[in-house]
Formats: C-alpha cells, structure tokens, sequence
C-alpha cells in the first residue's frame, strides 16, 4: 500500500526537539490535528505475551517499517505493579523485529492515576528510567539496552496512560520523528502501556495524508 506523509505544515511557534534523534517540530498551537486514517496495523505476535500486541503497519514505498508494541512485561503480569525481572526484559527484547538498530518511540511516561510532575511513573516496573524521570540508582532505558549489547536506539516522548494523545508538543514531536526515521528507510517500534491506544493512534497520524 502506497500512502503519503502530510497534515503537518502550520503556522510555527515553540520547538520540541527528541534528545536522541534531534527530530523537531514546531509548535501549532490551537490548530486542529490532521485527519486521521482508519488504517490498522497486522498482529504478528498473536497467542505470545511478549511483547504484546506486536504490529506491523503498512508504510510509504520506500520507507523504512514500522510497528508498535506494548511495553515490556504486559503480556506477563498485565496490569500487576510487581517488578518485572530480567528474564521477562530479555525475552521481551529478544522477540522485537529484526533489526539493527531498531528505533524505538517510547511514549511511556506517567500513569493516570496522578498524571503530574511528581506523580508515579510508568517506569516504575523497571531496573531502568526514563530519561524524563528524577536520577536516581537505577540506568536510562537506553543505558541498560547498551549494557545488555543491544543496539536499539530509545526515543522518549512522555505521555498519559490510559487517554488519548492530545495535539500538543510531544504528541507533535513525535510524529515528526516517526515520520523522519521511516523516510530514512529505518525501522521504527512505538510502544505504550499495551500496545493499542495511544501507539495506534500515534501511527495513525504518522500515516494520514
């Protein structure tokens, strides 16, 4: 299936920038989001927990693939807040798409239930943090997939568990890196808490003309 990229030229004003690809997208204020396609990814995990909900998504001629997963240890213990160990990480990592480096568009960030500046993040679950998050003992997501030998590349662009993603600077910034990596023939993972809302409708509107 041919499609092509659009929907993001606007009057411009503040900048986003993804700290790992240097992707940028200037802000648009109350602009309406673009239309968004109806197109859905193809399940290529179904029946294996990890990662859940692995899709691919139908991209441009020419451009690089893209899929979307859940996060890490979702199809194992669901929505538990027990620690997910490095068994269940390394099986999860193991069973992404074939590439190197694959480019994963994270848009983990806070949980629902208090979704501020201090409220529990959705790295809670990990030996890891976001980049996003306070410092503290434990390594970046990016930091522990280098001690582990993989060759991934994170990009973090925080959002809410459990709600849309909402027109604003990171939902914008990340599309615009999506969209770069992929036209660069990369192959590009988004994930989220379970692979199914605020992922499908990242893709989506990477993919809308």
């Amino acid at each position: 299936m041919t499609q092509a990229f659009g929907g993001l030229t606007a009057s411009w004003g503040s900048s986003s920038r993804c700290r790992y690809c240097g992707s940028r997208l200037e802000h648009r204020g109350n602009h309406e989001p673009p239309a968004v396609s109806m197109i859905d990814g193809t399940l290529l995990n179904a029946g294996k927990k990890e990662p859940l909900n692995l899709k691919k998504w139908p991209t441009p001629s020419g451009c690089g693939p893209l899929f979307s997963c859940a996060r890490p240890g979702r199809g194992t213990s669901g929505r538990s807040e027990a620690q997910i160990n490095d068994e269940i990480l390394h099986r999860w990592v193991q069973n992404l798409p074939q590439a190197s480096p694959l480019h994963i568009v994270s848009l983990l960030g806070k949980k629902a239930d208090r979704p501020t500046a201090n409220g529990p993040s959705e790295f809670v679950y990990y030996p890891f943090r976001s980049c996003e998050d306070a410092s503290d003992s434990r390594p970046t997501f990016q930091e522990w997939l280098n001690r582990n030998g993989s060759t991934h590349i994170v990009h973090e662009f925080p959002t809410i568990d459990k709600l849309p993603l909402k027109p604003t600077n990171t939902a914008h910034a990340a599309i615009a890196c999506v969209r770069g990596l992929l036209k660069r023939g990369l192959a590009v993972l988004v994930v989220d808490s379970g692979g199914v809302q605020r992922t499908g409708e990242l893709c989506r509107r990477v993919l809308s003309n």
